[in-house]
């Protein structure tokens, strides 16, 4: 439900869609935010990362979309991630890590090749 919502906030931040309902979104960001609170809760740690402390497979799934959503929802300000603390604190532990940021191709990058396919 969220994959299609974010090719059409993308649409929306550069022009070429509607804003689209963010009902799913709100509702994946809240399961999210139970996901991680148990996630955290079973590990024991109450690290930054989906498993606390451990940087997981979980973690390596995620950062990709999380940082394209995070550019995409912050062009246009469409969206708080702050009212959900546990993901904006877990999505920037993501951001701030040396390996992420070592694979990361730069927002640049990202922003225009969202632009493109924005206007397919």
């Amino acid at each position: 439900k969220v994959g299609p919502l974010s090719f059409q906030l993308v649409r929306h931040a550069h022009g070429t869609g509607e804003l689209p309902d963010l009902a799913p979104l709100n509702t994946a960001f809240a399961r999210l935010t139970e996901v991680l609170a148990e996630a955290r809760a079973r590990s024991g740690s109450s690290g930054p990362f989906f498993l606390g402390e451990q940087f997981s497979l979980a973690d390596v799934a995620l950062a990709p979309f999380f940082a394209r959503l995070h550019i995409t929802l912050q062009e246009k300000q469409v969206w708080d991630i702050q009212a959900y603390p546990q993901v904006a604190a877990w999505s920037e532990a993501l951001r701030n890590r040396e390996s992420v940021k070592a694979s990361w191709p730069g927002d640049e990058v990202i922003q225009e090749v969202q632009r493109r396919q924005a206007h397919r």
